[in-house]
């Protein structure tokens, strides 16, 4: 179901014009309702996921060393 940006931002330790900017690169939808912009929950979980895997690699791993 749809989330608040406001209380994703944090979840991913971001802030909220940083997720807004994730937001529109990935062309995820928003929507308004009231003073609160939603989004797809599992849209963004997906996106994260993906980013998270990506800097988790083992050639990652090995350049922060």
């Amino acid at each position: 179901g749809p989330a608040k940006v406001k209380e994703l931002a944090p979840k991913f330790g971001i802030s909220e014009k940083a997720l807004y900017d994730v937001i529109k690169r990935n062309n995820i939808l928003k929507f308004r309702k009231g003073a609160f912009a939603y989004v797809p929950k599992t849209d963004i979980d997906n996106l994260f996921k993906s980013y998270n895997h990506a800097s988790n690699t083992k050639e990652e791993k090995a350049l922060r060393r």
